[in-house]
């Protein structure tokens, strides 16, 4: 992902955070969505540093490119 999501921007829709975005989604309604999808605990985004928010929401995409 180009776009640096912010923790101020957990709950914003991914389409008004990234261009070309058709995803109504907010990045913290995708993190638990993928989350329950794939069988994998609740993560503490609220906790994680910026990088890792992005860094989860990457590894969460490419689950979803698989």
């Amino acid at each position: 992902m180009d776009t640096i999501i912010v923790k101020s921007q957990l709950d914003d829709p991914i389409c008004d955070l990234i261009e070309e975005a058709t995803n109504k989604e907010t990045p913290r309604e995708f993190i638990r969505n993928s989350e329950e999808e794939f069988c994998i605990a609740p993560a503490d985004i609220d906790n994680m540093s910026v990088r890792e928010i992005n860094d989860y929401i990457d590894h969460l995409d490419d689950l979803w490119n698989k």
